[in-house]
């Protein structure tokens, strides 16, 4: 009778055991966050407005005096690289990571000009693609005013 018990017993663990591992499992994915397919490319400067006066260059808004062009490539991978010409030779560079939420469109610098960025150096701009043009607003604050730059890029 002690042996019929214990068996009873064992199989009553057991089958505790067994309901428990067959549970609802659920299969916990994490997606790696990717750039929105119509995002993913290079992009070349073309036109923009500030505070909806024209940009007459490209050299206006660049971070050297002698920059003539302006690109942007934005990976699947969530990483951006971005550069400046001058007569077809990069003269500047700055790369790093981006973010997209609906209509937003956040970078982090990493590397600026070949040099590692100040922390935190982030920014966000609304972001739309229509065909093969890209448009990013951005709000610039300079001293007591907030400006409005809109730029316009095509696509390679």
């Amino acid at each position: 009778m002690k042996i019929l018990r214990l068996m009873i017993g064992l199989i009553i663990l057991l089958a505790f055991f067994i309901g428990i591992s067959c549970g609802d499992d659920k299969k916990v994915t994490n997606p790696v966050e990717t750039t929105p397919a119509s995002l993913v490319g290079t992009w070349w400067y073309d036109s923009g407005t500030v505070d909806d006066v024209p940009i007459a260059s490209f050299a206006q808004i660049s971070f050297t005096d002698t920059s003539e062009a302006g690109f942007v490539t934005f990976g699947a991978n969530r990483v951006w690289n971005a550069g400046e010409t001058y007569d077809t030779q990069t003269v500047f560079t700055q790369s790093g990571t981006l973010t997209t939420k609906a209509d937003t469109l956040t970078i982090t610098r990493l590397v600026l000009n070949g040099n590692p960025a100040e922390p935190h150096d982030t920014s966000s701009s609304l972001w739309h693609v229509s065909g093969d043009t890209l448009r990013l607003t951005d709000e610039i604050i300079v001293g007591p005013e907030t400006l409005v730059m809109i730029a316009y890029y095509l696509k390679e």
